[in-house]
């Protein structure tokens, strides 16, 4: 697999020692007008890429803004297609807008990809635009056929690791991925703190 817009982003930040920033959005929540529009506000800002959701009813890891989030998009009718159509018209800029070029991760629980079979859905979502798979409950172990499909449609598979991860599958997670590896700050469900403390820091420590 050749560089995708997120390695050469990656790329392109680490060359200058810079940070970025990955702001997550739901696909669908407001309506998927409104989601274009936060897309390109967001790359309008500076983000380096979008993690943008798509919707499930039982989102294991999400806390309560994130579920809410997901609730309203479902109730509006946000779909797996929907969310394509999304990144289809943000890449080419038929919303009108101007085409983009900034990396979008498609995040999303297994269970809604999974009927359509690994390799379909990374045909799927690289035909739409999208540039790599972040899937939080798929555990490196059963992660071998996400990662083969992904890379060959030219799409980054990403990993997880948290606090509890042993080095031994830090490093393995960190070979599995491609683009950047997703480290989890903190213990719990996501969307509730917005500060991280010595512990995380120096689990981030450990994992770089």
């Amino acid at each position: 697999m050749s560089a995708n817009r997120l390695e050469r982003a990656m790329t392109a930040l680490r060359a200058r020692d810079g940070r970025g920033v990955a702001p997550y959005v739901t696909a669908g929540d407001g309506g998927y007008a409104t989601t274009l529009a936060v897309l390109r506000a967001l790359e309008a800002a500076g983000a380096t890429c979008i993690e943008l959701g798509l919707p499930f009813s039982d989102p294991i890891a999400d806390g309560p803004v994130l579920q809410a989030a997901a609730e309203r998009a479902l109730r509006g009718g946000a779909s797996f297609a929907g969310a394509l159509e999304l990144i289809r018209a943000f890449r080419s800029g038929a919303d009108g807008g101007q085409p983009s070029e900034l990396p979008i991760l498609v995040f999303s629980y297994a269970n809604l990809l999974l009927r359509r079979g690994w390799d379909e859905t990374a045909r799927l979502v690289a035909d739409a635009g999208g540039d790599g798979l972040l899937v939080p409950d798929v555990p490196i172990e059963e992660g071998g056929a996400m990662r083969r499909a992904a890379l060959a449609h030219g799409l980054a598979p990403i990993f997880f690791v948290a606090p509890t991860t042993s080095d031994e599958r830090v490093r393995a997670a960190a070979e599995m991925s491609r683009g950047f590896l997703y480290a989890i700050g903190r213990f719990g469900v996501t969307g509730a703190h917005t500060e991280l403390d010595d512990k995380a820091l120096a689990f981030l420590r450990r994992v770089r």
